[in-house]
């Protein structure tokens, strides 16, 4: 019995640390966010999808890794690229002149049982 008790408090550990996402799309997509200019990529999730810092400001440039700025300053967000290619961490992804950010859903992640909801953007 105290085995059994044991491999279940185990498995429960183990079961809470899984990293799993989720993503939830709006029925509508969000108005167009004029103010977002760049992203600077975290990470690729997939060839449609990245992790992205947001640059809500054209004149500021990402120093993140530089000064140690933390994503308070600089949003995170689930950007889903407007074309299936390879991105390399820290790449700046451009608005196109025309084109707007438009949130379409929100992305859960949990990272060492640590649960994080974030906007889910993609530029139209």
């Amino acid at each position: 019995m105290v085995v059994g008790a044991t491999l279940l408090a185990i498995g429960y550990l183990i079961a809470t640390n899984i990293d799993t996402d989720s993503t939830e799309y709006f029925k509508t997509a969000g108005e167009c966010r004029e103010d977002i200019g760049s992203f600077m990529v975290r990470e690729q999730i997939s060839k449609s999808k990245v992790l992205a810092y947001v640059n809500c400001d054209e004149t500021t440039a990402f120093f993140a890794d530089i000064i140690g700025i933390d994503e308070g300053h600089f949003p995170l967000v689930l950007l889903i690229t407007p074309n299936k290619k390879s991105y390399y961490d820290n790449e700046i992804i451009e608005v196109p002149a025309g084109k707007c950010a438009r949130q379409i859903g929100v992305y859960t992640m949990r990272r060492n049982g640590e649960k994080r909801t974030i906007p889910i953007l993609r530029i139209e």
